[in-house]
């Protein structure tokens, strides 16, 4: 065996001496510094090489960016050896004392939470080589940032209403409905058209739009309006051969009566006045009665058309205190009967002309010529829905030349 010279200490170091035997390591330790390990000391196990580990601290990481890359060596301490004996192993050990943090796989530590993870790293004992002392770095896992949770979706209202309503439907069918639970609040924008009463009604007051909002926490407010329908008004007084217009837009389903039939009759929801009277005027919607009006009819000194007024389709002349219809007058007749037949209201006024001026007798005469017209008319085909005659005698004298004021004059709608 080769020999080597005594080790030199100096100041403490320790020198490292190789020799020239192939695979002999020679160095100096402290525990060893005087001798040498021989083939013999190493064989018997009292000259073992000691291993130290070098752990680098760890950097903190974040839970989603493991795992962690754990980069410990191992070097062995100086020893003088004369012998052949294998290189070191320079295997180390990682062991996780926070598993519910960090776990080990192979050379690096996965992470499983936010926390501490702490890893130990061992060199174990190997042949000659001695286990290392460990050693323990430490680190903390990050949690994730916190995401901002997203804004829950705001409700959304809804707010549905007619396409339109007549004032006379008193009411009107509003629904506010939302995607969100919470009660919903619905306020009138336009209080003269309608207003909203506290069990939730909408009660209509006036013609107009009538504009709803509709509010709830949590929600865009929404607004909706539909319109309100008036009707027409009636008058005061008017004249006879007057035609009323009594319903409005959106009532054509209701009735009108117009009492009594000698003053006025209703006819397609108007209303003709025929006499002098009071004529009284009802609107039902079904058994309801929508509205009422009275008005007081005069009988004109001259039949003067009004734009609202019966169109006149015929005036038909007598013979002087004759209540018989003349050819001339038949064939009168005859020609407007088309077009009556297709009236909703037909209505022969007699007159008389003379000195007996509005007596009764007069009265009698005009009306007697008045139900000659209608009974022709009625040979005719001209079957209206309502076919009235009224004896005017001399209340309305179109001409100082008697025979034009014997006549009968028909009119209709």
């Amino acid at each position: 065996m080769l020999r080597t010279s005594a080790p030199r200490r100096r100041r403490g170091l320790i020198l490292l001496v190789l020799t020239a035997l192939t695979g002999a390591i020679l160095a100096l330790t402290p525990a060893t510094a005087n001798a040498m390990c021989r083939t013999g000391a190493v064989a018997r196990g009292g000259c073992g090489i000691p291993q130290e580990i070098d752990f680098p601290p760890l950097a903190d990481t974040r839970v989603d960016q493991g795992p962690v890359p754990l980069l410990a060596t191992v070097s062995t301490a100086p020893v003088r050896v004369a012998a052949r004996i294998p290189s070191p192993p320079n295997v180390v050990v990682y062991t996780s004392t926070t598993p519910a943090v960090c776990t080990i796989s192979g050379a690096t530590a996965v992470l499983v939470a936010p926390g501490t993870c702490s890893v130990q790293a061992d060199a174990p004992e190997a042949g000659y080589y001695l286990a290392a002392d460990p050693r323990t770095q430490a680190f903390q896992v990050l949690p994730l940032p916190e995401v901002p949770a997203a804004p829950a979706d705001r409700a959304v209202l809804t707010l549905k209403v007619p396409s339109g309503l007549p004032l006379s439907a008193g009411t009107a069918a509003v629904k506010a409905t939302s995607t969100a639970a919470g009660a919903i609040a619905v306020q009138p924008l336009s209080p003269k058209v309608c207003r909203v009463t506290e069990a939730g009604a909408v009660r209509l007051t006036g013609p107009g739009s009538c504009r709803l909002r509709a509010t709830q926490a949590g929600a865009d407010a929404v607004a909706a309006s539909f319109p309100v329908w008036g009707f027409p008004r009636v008058p005061a007084t008017a004249r006879a051969t007057d035609l009323l217009g009594v319903l409005g837009k959106g009532e054509s389903s209701y009735r009108v009566v117009a009492t009594p039939a000698a003053v006025c009759r209703a006819a397609d929801g108007d209303v003709a006045l025929i006499d002098g009277g009071v004529c009284r005027i009802e609107v039902r919607n079904g058994g309801d009665v929508v509205r009422t009006d009275a008005v007081k009819v005069t009988v004109p000194a001259k039949p003067a058309g009004t734009q609202h007024s019966l169109d006149l389709g015929a005036t038909v002349y007598f013979a002087f205190n004759s209540a018989r219809l003349t050819d001339d007058g038949r064939a009168t007749l005859r020609k407007v009967a088309p077009m009556l037949a297709k009236a909703d209201l037909v209505v022969v006024y007699g007159h008389t002309f003379g000195p007996g001026r509005n007596s009764a007798s007069s009265r009698a005469l005009a009306a007697r010529r008045a139900r000659a017209t209608v009974g022709f008319l009625d040979e005719l085909g001209v079957k209206s829905k309502v076919v009235s005659e009224v004896a005017m005698a001399m209340q309305q004298p179109v001409s100082s030349t008697a025979w034009k004021n014997r006549r009968a004059e028909v009119y209709y709608r």
